[in-house]
């Protein structure tokens, strides 16, 4: 009961501090009005015509009546309303002083006989119609400061939360991965039959696991580094993606490479190439052979992955293009999301396509580095 009781004191109040900035400014310009109208009420030898003088007073008056009620409604708080409030304020007194000042220097100056109070009031009044839309404005600007700031304080403790939460997720996955391939190498030794059929099933899962963790790793870098393209040769990039053993002694790989290509490569060219050949390779038959192969063109050099096995699910291949992700479109691993990725943040272009003759087509297109 108590939270409910709070909430309505809170709202009691923000609608007591609407009130009290409204009579403040009513509680201003009423006296302002009474004093430029005063003469209407009084005989007095004062110059210009005083229905004139009194419709002035009228028109002031309303304008900041009126644009102090269009503030109360514009702000979405009793702070951005009080602010604006003070700023027109400030404008008021700045519009009084000046015409007190211009009123005494004159009478000083044994000038022509002035309608002091007419003058005063017209100062005060224009002053306070003048600052209150300013002051909305600024109430506006310094609201939008503030949040802001605060979404920015947010999104860096959520930055730091989803560090952590990274961090601890990966350790814990891989660390159960490894637990868990571990154990099934120890039954798949000793088991025979169904037992053996289970715990390779269990093995390949239990990878995959480990697969999605160091691809979460690799996204993460990928996301998180602002680095320029690279020169590099076509050579040097393969040598990065195919040094793991499995991909030089596999007899399912053919390479067919320009040695000498020079290309513009994005810093993790390296992971979309692995990625490509590791997909080819361990998501097809045995006997399905894999090549890698390049094209050279007058601008841009090309790096075909080409297998002839079963072909990439066409939602892995969709779900490429999609800016998020959900329950019905969502990619079943991280291997491509890293190949886009790993592309998508330099001037390199990448297609997967399926061949004619079956199979997979992942191209990888870099713009070539031209020698002065």
């Amino acid at each position: 009961m108590a939270a409910p009781l709070r909430s309505v004191s809170k709202t009691t109040s923000r609608f007591n501090a609407r009130y009290l900035y409204a009579g403040g400014l009513c509680a201003i310009t009423i006296p302002l009005a009474i004093l430029g109208v005063e003469h209407v009420f009084r005989s007095t030898n004062e110059p210009g015509s005083p229905g004139l003088k009194a419709g002035v007073i009228v028109i002031l008056s309303v304008a900041v009546l009126g644009t102090g009620w269009a503030a109360n409604r514009w702000s979405e708080t009793a702070d951005r309303f009080g602010t604006t409030i003070r700023v027109g304020t400030a404008f008021g007194a700045y519009g009084f002083g000046i015409a007190v000042l211009i009123s005494t220097a004159h009478t000083l100056g044994a000038g022509a006989a002035l309608d002091w109070s007419f003058i005063v009031a017209v100062g005060g009044l224009a002053g306070l119609a003048v600052g209150i839309p300013i002051g909305d404005g600024y109430a506006k600007l310094r609201r939008q400061r503030v949040v802001e700031r605060l979404q920015k304080d947010q999104l860096r403790r959520n930055s730091r939360r989803m560090r952590i939460l990274y961090r601890v997720a990966r350790h814990n996955i891989r660390t159960e991965a490894n637990i868990m391939l571990g154990y099934t190498d120890l039954i798949a030794g000793t088991a025979h039959g169904p037992t053996q059929e289970y715990a390779d099933t269990l093995r390949e899962h239990a990878s995959r696991l480990e697969r999605i963790s160091k691809n979460v790793r690799r996204l993460r870098r990928i996301w998180e580094t602002s680095e320029e393209a690279v020169e590099t040769s076509i050579q040097s990039l393969t040598e990065r993606a195919l040094s793991k053993n499995q991909y030089r002694e596999s007899e399912r790989l053919t390479l067919a490479l320009d040695d000498d290509a020079i290309v513009a490569s994005p810093p993790f060219a390296h992971w979309a190439l692995e990625e490509a050949v590791d997909n080819a390779l361990t998501h097809t038959d045995d006997d399905t052979a894999v090549t890698v192969r390049t094209e050279n063109l007058d601008d841009c050099v090309r790096l075909i992955v080409e297998d002839d096995g079963p072909g990439i699910p066409p939602i892995e291949v969709k779900s490429l293009g999609n800016k998020t992700e959900s329950q019905l479109m969502h990619g079943q691993g991280l291997g491509l999301q890293v190949i886009h990725w790993a592309m998508e943040v330099s001037d390199a272009s990448l297609s997967i396509t399926e061949r004619e003759s079956g199979g997979t087509r992942v191209l990888m297109e870099f713009p070539v580095e031209r020698s002065e």
